[in-house]
């Protein structure tokens, strides 16, 4: 006769709890800050696509104007051109933001973006 050893009831709980209990963890857990940084980059390159056509929207318009008002328009666009870059350089730091700062981090990205985008729009529709 052979000596066939039965799973003890532990066993069994454990082999049915287990599976479960690792799946609700793993829909609890936050995304890493890598995830974060992705996710934010993908929704800044919306955006700085949305802000690169509204800029040259206001480049034709800085074209098209004369005298004074070109060579204000012609300042506050180069201005805007260079919070743009800023904006860039500042996404590309983000990701060396550390968990303690990233919410802070991309909050500043974002309230940036949205400032640059809320501007351009004032001086397209002028």
């Amino acid at each position: 006769m052979k000596n066939t050893k039965k799973p003890s009831l532990l066993t069994l709980c454990f082999a049915l709890i287990l599976p479960i209990s690792m799946a609700s963890c793993s829909k609890n857990m936050e995304p890493t800050s890598e995830i974060k940084y992705e996710e934010l980059k993908e929704k800044s390159s919306r955006t700085m696509d949305r802000i690169e056509g509204k800029l040259e929207t206001m480049k034709e318009k800085v074209a098209d104007a004369s005298g004074e008002a070109k060579d204000e328009m012609q300042d506050e666009y180069e201005e805007l051109v260079e919070k743009k870059n800023e904006l860039a350089e500042n996404l590309d730091d983000a990701a060396d933001a550390s968990e303690d700062q990233w919410d802070k981090t991309a909050d500043q990205i974002e309230d940036m973006a949205d400032d640059l985008e809320s501007r351009i729009d004032k001086l397209i529709d002028g």
